[in-house]
């Protein structure tokens, strides 16, 4: 999987109302907006978010098939609400799909960064 601190340090300078110019990935970046999350990528990455809101099942295991997952995309997960839960995992991330674990009935939406 992918280092994500460089990713980490553009989301500690992000401006509240960023422009062309203060990007921290400069004027060819695309800024990914997420429930209030607003991610850098550079020029060649891409960001996907879940069409949907998906919900885990009673073994709390759900496999995902997503055409834009790589074997080596980084998947963020967030429970939908605000209660918290059990621990959000992501394994056995491969072409084409991956594989989350988390709370028996509780929802969630992914985003695939490439």
């Amino acid at each position: 999987m992918r280092c994500i601190v460089p990713l980490l340090q553009n989301l500690q300078s992000i401006p509240a109302s960023p422009t062309i110019n203060d990007q921290p990935g400069g004027p060819l970046s695309e800024w990914v907006q997420w429930e209030g999350l607003r991610l850098a990528l550079p020029p060649q990455g891409s960001a996907i978010a879940s069409p949907q809101v998906l919900t885990f099942p009673k073994s709390g295991v759900l496999t995902i098939q997503n055409p834009t997952v790589k074997p080596d995309s980084v998947i963020l997960l967030q429970y939908v609400g605000d209660r918290g839960g059990a621990a959000l995992v992501v394994s056995q991330v491969g072409a084409g799909q991956f594989t989350a674990t988390g709370g028996m009935g509780r929802q969630f939406r992914y985003v695939v960064l490439n």
